[in-house]
This record gives structure tokens, sequence and C-alpha cells, in this order.
């Protein structure tokens, strides 16, 4: 058996810029030799594992999960595929409490070291996640692992590290490029698109404009998709407006709307753009659509409020302010339940 996952029939999903593991690691990891079976109930797992998709019974369902990680004989491999789980579902304080119980007994295992690193980013935890994903490097067998370069690089923004950034996305865009050569006609492809918009944000943080404005460049003389191009002129927008051309960011805000209308990011974006030139008017659609798109986004809900007070529609604003402080609130309180339950799931004594 491969593992809880494979036991209970639940797919383990590695979305790109969500969770970490590459094709090849994931191969790494299915050469395993076979792991004993476990002697939990299965079905009960199970259904804990899809209730905690929907929401339901949260802390009932990890303490659950935490129990079978002490009566199966492979604990450490049972808490590695439940915290990936948990990562795909964006429970990631607890999934940060299984992978640290699966790191604790398999020191070695570099799929667990990225898991933990990448529930670690999540949370913005930019030193242990630096730690974790740098052991990754060193633990995963020899071969491409461009996501482990990509998400190296972001962290490295976070640590004020610009050479060390600049290098791991570089490298991200090389292991990228040979991995799609490698593969065989009709297989899938990663997108090589996000790996140079990486890059071009390495350099939009570390104030290298023209460098950034240079990337951007020469992506936009090759084909795209929709949704890339809307990426890189959300990109180029930002960049244009730190060196001072208005004009430009604006155009490419306004191109980024028209490719992506569905994008609450982008209209968010665009909103404090007309905010940080103090014009209430043209920002409060643009946020009133991305409250829409995302009904518990902080940011909007916040300065929506703001913006139709500036306005004078108090009874309105103080409504959407009212939200907001529901939203902020009821997100503070479940990362307190969340964080107290990943220190109950560490503090069982290992086996």
């Amino acid at each position: 058996m491969k593992g809880i996952a494979a036991a209970l029939s639940i797919a383990v999903v590695q979305p790109a810029f969500t969770a970490f593991a590459t094709a090849a690691t994931v191969a790494a990891a299915a050469q395993e030799s076979p792991r004993p079976a476990a002697t939990v109930d299965v079905a009960a797992v199970r259904k804990a594992i899809q209730q905690l998709r929907r929401g339901q019974d949260v802390e009932e369902n990890l303490a659950l999960l935490r129990a079978a990680v002490d009566q199966v004989p492979d604990a450490g491999s049972f808490a590695r595929d439940v915290g990936t789980l948990l990562l795909n579902e964006k429970l990631y304080e607890p999934a940060q409490g299984f992978l640290e119980i699966a790191r604790e007994r398999l020191p070695q295992d570099g799929v667990v070291a990225q898991q933990l690193g990448n529930a670690h980013v999540m949370q913005h935890h930019y030193a242990e996640a630096h730690e974790h994903l740098s052991a990754a490097d060193r633990l995963l067998p020899p071969g491409l692992r461009p996501y482990v370069h990509l998400y190296l690089s972001m962290v490295l923004i976070g640590l004020q590290k610009a050479e060390e950034s600049e290098a791991r996305a570089k490298r991200a865009i090389e292991e990228v490029r040979a991995w799609n050569a490698a593969q065989p006609p009709g297989a899938p492809r990663l997108d090589e698109i996000d790996f140079e918009l990486n890059l071009a944000n390495v350099y939009q943080r570390f104030l290298r404009a023209d460098d950034a404005l240079r990337v951007l460049d020469a992506l936009d003389g090759r084909p795209m998709e929709q949704r890339d191009l809307a990426k890189s002129r959300l990109v180029r927008a930002q960049i244009l407006e730190a060196r001072g051309d208005d004009a430009g960011a604006l155009a490419a805000f306004a191109r980024q709307r028209e490719l992506a209308p569905d994008d609450a990011a982008g209209a968010y974006e665009f909103a404090l753009y007309h905010v940080r030139r103090n014009r209430p008017a043209e920002a409060r659609p643009l946020l009133e659509r991305a409250t829409k798109l995302d009904p518990e986004h902080e940011g909007a809900h916040f300065n929506l409020a703001r913006v139709l007070l500036r306005l004078g529609e108090k009874e309105q604003g103080e409504a959407v302010m009212a939200r907001y402080h529901a939203i902020h609130g009821a997100r503070i309180s479940a990362e307190v339940r969340l964080a107290e339950m990943r220190l109950r799931l560490r503090a069982r004594p290992a086996r």
C-alpha cells in the first residue's frame, strides 16, 4: 500500500503554486517499498477527510486523524499523506502539525521536507520555509525539481536575499524548460510563463524595474494563453506604477481587466491604484466587483468601506465595514483554533 491516500482511494493532487511536489518527486515517493497495512478504521478516516473537504467538524476530524497516527505501523508515512491532503484543502496549520510529525519520523524523506516547506510558505513563515525547502533540495533524489527552486526564490524575497532569490528563480526557469523538453509527445507540460513571471516579480521586489520589464517584453514576443497574458499585464501594471508611469500602468491595468474580468485579485489591485490617487469613484466599482468575486476578501471589503465613506455613503460604508470586521474576526478565530490544534497534534510523544 502506498500510504493512506492510496488506501482511501483519494488522489493527492498537487496544483501549481499551491503545493510543491513535481512529477519527479511523486514518482520517487511511489518507488518506496510497500508499507504495512494500516490498522485504523479506513472508513472512518475516509469520512473524516471528506468532511474536512466540506469544512465540517474540523477539530473533531483532525483529532480522529491524529489518533490514527498512533495506530498505524508506518506513522510517518501516514502523517505525511494526511498532511499533504490537508495542504490541498488549504488547512495549513494542521497540515504543518501532521508534516512535523512526519518529519520527526522520516528525517531523510525529501517529500516530507518539501511539503512542510510548502505549509510554512503558505503561512509566510519565511525562515522555516527556507530551512525545510533547502533540506528538500538536498534530500530529494537527483533530478529536476523546478518548483523547489521557484518557491525558494519566493521565500528568499521575504528574507531580503536578492542575489540568492534571483539565482533560484533563474534555475527554476532552466529546470522547467529542461523538464518540458524531456516529456514525450502528448504528455502534460509545466507552464513556463509562471516561472518567467516569478523572475519578473523578483526583479520588481528588489527595485530592478528595468530588468523586470525586459523579462515581460521578452514574454510579449511569445504566444501566451489569455490567462498568462492577463498575469503579465498585472505585473507590468504594478512595475510601471512603481516607476511613476501612470499612463502605462493605467493601460496595463485596463488590459488585465479585459483579459480576466473574473479575477478578484486584478480588480482589487486596480482599485488600489485608484485609491492611491484619491479617485474613490473609480475605485468603487472595482472593489464591488472584487467583493462579489471573492466574498471573503478582507482587503476589498475594508477598502470598499473606506471608499463609500469618502463618497458620503455613510450607512452603506458602515455596513460594509461591519462585514469586514466579521470576516476578519472569523479568520482570526479560525487561525487561533487551528494553531491550538496544531500544538495538540505535536504534543503527543513520538513512538
